[in-house]
């Protein structure tokens, strides 16, 4: 059975991933604000971005579902002790918390605020779970 800090890691992955999608989700219903917070003042880069990239949108929400369900999967795979797991689930949440930053730049709108904040401080917790001592012992030991 998993230590503490790996089910609480499994947990926090669960909800890291539901969040990334509920986020891109919410992203997508306020898509004409984020493009204004995006480009304020640079009429000429969102004209670009809608006339080349007409799929950005679905592809935004395909691409956090399959980051959302990556996460879940590294979940049940970190509770049977997968080192590659943990490792992925780790290279998920450093990605997110430094894009987030450039996303929080931009001031987003006030609900997106709160997800991007959120989503931060739970990625945050999964990258000091996974690498606090009983969890590096518990993957040492399951030798997968």
């Amino acid at each position: 059975m998993a230590p503490k800090v790996v089910r609480a890691a499994a947990i926090a992955l669960c909800v890291f991933g539901g969040l990334l999608v509920v986020r891109t989700v919410v992203s997508y219903a306020y898509y004409e604000e984020v493009l204004d917070d995006a480009f304020g003042q640079f009429g000429a880069g969102r004209r670009l971005l809608e006339s080349h990239a007409p799929g950005a949108r679905s592809t935004a929400v395909i691409r956090s579902m399959v980051f959302g369900g990556l996460a879940v999967l590294c979940a049940i795979l970190v509770l049977r002790g997968s080192r590659w797991a943990a490792a992925l689930g780790v290279a998920l949440c450093a990605l997110t918390l430094v894009t987030t930053l450039v996303t929080l730049r931009h001031r987003p709108a006030g609900i997106l605020t709160i997800f991007i904040v959120l989503q931060q401080l739970v990625a945050a917790t999964v990258i000091v779970l996974l690498i606090a001592r009983p969890a590096r012992s518990f993957f040492r030991a399951a030798r997968t």
